[in-house]
């Protein structure tokens, strides 16, 4: 159970408290461990279309999959993997295999069934299966060409439930959007009266993929794809990864606080300490003129903020500060202070600086006292996300009002319906589950000299 930190009170500090670490980050680990891993095709007939060959073009996707199916193995202590259309389907060995032909898509009910089967990509039906296995990974291919019903009241509900569920638990949503080539048949595009058309003019669409669990084991299926299917594909690809927690770690936890970050100040100069707790607090002891701009930590932005994602739209901090007017250890008297607000985040070029004070904390108000001795808690924390994965894919959305006039206009690439709404819906579900979460806990005690 994780606890606030308690500090016994010695004869240098003030009695204070360190807030836990995150239950998410305090089980983060880069290790690949070997746990189940379902994967679900997407069989509708608009599929069909990324795996009939169009030469000169070569199909992505057929090599995606087949790379896919090697990573998911690699990655699973099982792999199971199923086709879904208005129900879902285990697949075994063959029919697996069958995914990258075009005799994998072929429906063989009566016409009447396939056309339901074909209206009818129960992706809600995929989403309730991934909260049967908290420890598994899960992976979706599709085209996510999804209907402005399917998005709204009681069937987005169906989706929206278990999203929120594995988000709460810190897992993550990567999603690869892959431009591919296209020979077949786009259905169910909506019309301003209300009915739907087809289409079969397209020469190129984007499929894609949705890689859900742990965040190292949906880095771990990105990574194999990009490596063996998307080498030097940069221009064909997009992806964003959607999470409740952008941030990749706890500071203590992962002891990365050191005194390299201390970036305006040496272990030579004269009264400098630094320790490190147990816990990975560190406190720093120097000594400050009135005149110092601010006690600056530098850190690499993407060492703690997954780049993939929205970012950190705005930072907290929880503060505690107590100032003592004899300096040494024997005469010390902490007295707590009701000063806030000394702490604060910018943004300069990959790094991420935390700054504690600056001159106008030290000039007032309200002032602090030259000679005297000051001891400061800052608590980083996130306070909300940042929302610019969402553009990521605005090139490829197809709103529902331009469906048909988009269509008539027989372009050779067509894009995806409600993509970005789809991808907005995904985002607010995350944000919906957003906690603060703990960057870094600093400690910092100094005299104040003129």
């Amino acid at each position: 159970m994780l606890v606030s930190k308690a500090y016994a009170k010695d004869k240098c500090q003030p009695d204070f408290t360190i807030p836990p670490p995150p239950k998410t980050l305090a089980k983060v680990s880069t290790d690949i461990k070997k746990n189940p891993v379902y994967v679900f095709f997407d069989g509708s007939l608009s599929m069909k279309g990324f795996v009939v060959k169009q030469p000169p073009q070569d199909s992505i996707y057929i090599d995606l999959v087949d790379q896919l199916i090697s990573a998911a193995d690699d990655l699973g202590s099982v792999t199971l993997y199923h086709k879904f259309g208005r129900r879902i389907k285990q697949l075994n060995e063959k029919e697996t295999q069958r995914m990258t032909q075009q005799n994998g898509y072929d429906c063989p009910d009566t016409a009447e069934k396939c056309e339901l089967d074909n209206k009818e990509t129960r992706l809600d039906k995929v989403f309730k299966a991934i909260t049967v296995d908290q420890n598994a990974t899960y992976i979706v291919t599709s085209d996510l060409f999804l209907s402005s019903e399917e998005l709204t009241g009681v069937k987005f509900s169906k989706m929206e439930q278990p999203l929120k569920e594995i988000l709460r638990l810190g897992k993550t949503i990567g999603v690869l959007g892959v431009m591919n080539s296209f020979n077949g048949i786009i259905y169910d595009i909506p019309t301003n009266e209300g009915g739907t058309i087809t289409y079969a003019g397209a020469k190129k669409r984007p499929f894609f993929v949705l890689i859900i669990g742990d965040q190292a084991n949906v880095n771990f299926i990105k990574k194999r794809l990009e490596q063996d299917s998307l080498m030097d594909k940069k221009e064909f690809y997009k992806f964003s990864l959607i999470t409740s927690n952008v941030i990749t770690k706890n500071l203590n936890l992962s002891r990365d606080i050191t005194e390299k970050n201390l970036i305006n100040a040496s272990s030579g100069d004269e009264g400098y300490k630094f320790t490190v707790d147990d816990k990975g607090i560190p406190i720093f002891r120097l000594k400050v003129r009135q005149g110092d701009d601010n006690i600056k930590l530098q850190f690499k932005k993407s060492d703690i903020i997954n780049p993939d994602s929205n970012g950190v739209g705005e930072w907290k901090f929880e503060e505690s500060f107590w100032s003592s007017k004899d300096t040494s250890c024997k005469n010390v008297l902490w007295k707590k202070a009701k000063t806030t607000n000394f702490s604060n985040v910018t943004y300069k070029g990959e790094n991420l600086n935390i700054n504690i004070f600056g001159a106008n904390n030290f000039e007032g108000p309200p002032r602090l006292r030259w000679g005297w001795r000051y001891f400061a808690v800052s608590n980083l924390y996130t306070a909300k996300n940042g929302t610019a994965a969402a553009d990521i894919f605005s090139e490829w959305d197809l709103p529902k009002a331009d469906a048909e006039t988009f269509t008539k206009k027989e372009p050779k690439v067509f894009k995806t319906l409600n993509l970005l709404r789809m991808i907005k819906k995904l985002n607010f579900v995350a944000d919906e589950e957003f906690v603060p979460t703990l960057l870094a806990s600093i400690v910092v005690d100094f005299d104040l000299e003129k």
